[in-house]
Order: structure tokens, then sequence, then C-alpha cells
């Protein structure tokens, strides 16, 4: 378990890293500034990975950041954007920062990722007995929260 015992500012450190590497390389933006929970509408992917350590990390973002993130990722105008290429691109977007965290994660053995699935909004939080964080930050369009937690994760279905 000495894997998992990140501080929860390591975890935030680690979170803002990868998120700035992906959203500048890969999504042509980048992070305006810290920002607090959004209670608007939006998309939420998570992706779960097992190894040493396992967890969950997930993404939340605004209907507006969803929109403008994923027309940056296809080359399109947001209006020629279909829901689905949207939420394709916010599970994509999940996968890419959950690979750039858990290769920041000093660990010697591999850790195997799931594949990403959308979640209602509800469920992006963290486990409660799970060693995490969440961080919200503003983007040029909207906001995007991000969580991660390491730990055994609770069995499928399973909400408190």
């Amino acid at each position: 378990m000495p894997e998992t015992a990140l501080q929860v500012d390591e975890i935030g450190q680690i979170l803002t890293a990868a998120t700035e590497e992906v959203l500048e390389t890969m999504f042509f933006t980048g992070l305006i500034g810290p920002a607090e929970p959004s209670g608007e509408p939006g998309l939420a992917a998570l992706v779960a990975f097992r190894g040493a350590p396992s967890g969950v990390c997930g993404v939340r973002m605004s209907e507006a950041a969803a929109r403008d993130v994923a027309a940056n990722f296809v080359g399109a105008e947001v209006e020629e954007l279909e829901p689905a290429q949207i939420e394709q691109v916010v599970c994509e977007f999940a996968n890419m920062i959950c690979g750039s965290v858990v290769s920041r994660l000093e660990s010697a053995v591999q850790i195997e990722l799931d594949p990403p699935r959308l979640v209602a909004a509800g469920d992006f939080n963290q486990p409660p007995d799970a060693n995490g964080a969440e961080i919200w930050f503003e983007l040029e369009k909207g906001t995007l929260g991000l969580m991660l937690s390491l730990g055994p994760m609770p069995g499928a279905g399973g909400s408190a």
C-alpha cells in the first residue's frame, strides 16, 4: 500500500501536469486558472485502472468546454459536431488524462487501463475511503473537473 500513499497536493500536481500536457499537445488549448466545481450540466467520463496502484481517474466538462475541446480535437466548428462526437472526445480525453497520470505514478508493476465510459455527472466523485483529489479549472470556454482516486475500488454498481 505504500504506492498509494500520495498526499492530496501531490495528486493535484500530477493531475494538473497531465492535464496541461494533454490539453496543449492534443487539444490546442490550455488551463486558464482554478475554478470552483461547476453545477452546470455537462459530460463526465471515468477510466478505471488496475495494477499498483489501482484506482479511477475522471473528467467532467461543462457543455461549453466539451463542445470547444471536441471542436479543437477533430478540427471542426462547434456547430458541425454531433452529440455522439462530443461524447467520444470526452471519453478519449479521459483516456489520455488517465494514461498521462498513471505514467507519472511510480510503479514497478504494469498498470492496465479499462476503456473510458461516460457516466452521469453525479457519479463524478471520489469514493469516500480512497486516497485522491478532485480539482477544477477554468478553460477558455467552460470548466473542467478532474478526479483521481487511488486504492481499492468499490464493486460495480455500488453507491452510497
